[in-house]
């Protein structure tokens, strides 16, 4: 397995949150998750593949993720704990409507190219 880079990581979250635009979370508790119903995940949770996730990993933040005595999945396991730390707050703490706004801050700060929503093959083909 390929490891991602921190700015192709910020790209492909980028993209899943652009498009997916819906937080992955259990509403009456107010918790979100990694993985959710319908195909459903949060800006990390779209990192891990499926081989990797675990339920176990759910109500666990990203930090916490990285302190287990197993540590986190090895597809994260180079990136950089602060950006995800953020990336997962977007997901979690704004709306949807406002996340857009929030990542290309984020690039700012990071010091990352903001490339915007990547057009998936099979969205186009669903046209």
């Amino acid at each position: 397995m390929k490891l991602l880079t921190d700015q192709e990581a910020f790209d492909k979250v980028v993209t899943h949150l652009l498009s997916q635009n819906e937080k992955c979370w259990i509403p009456d508790q107010e918790v979100c998750l990694y993985r959710g119903d319908g195909g459903l995940m949060c800006a990390v949770g779209c990192l891990i593949p499926d081989e990797e996730y675990h339920t176990s990993m759910e109500k666990q933040g990203v930090y916490q993720l990285f302190d287990r005595l197993e540590g986190p999945p090895k597809s994260i396991s180079n990136l950089n704990q602060y950006l995800l730390g953020i990336l997962q707050s977007v997901h979690d703490d704004e709306e949807p409507e406002h996340w857009e706004h929030y990542l290309k801050k984020t690039a700012m700060r990071e010091g990352l190219t903001y490339k915007g929503r990547k057009i998936e093959l099979e969205e186009i083909l669903s046209y």
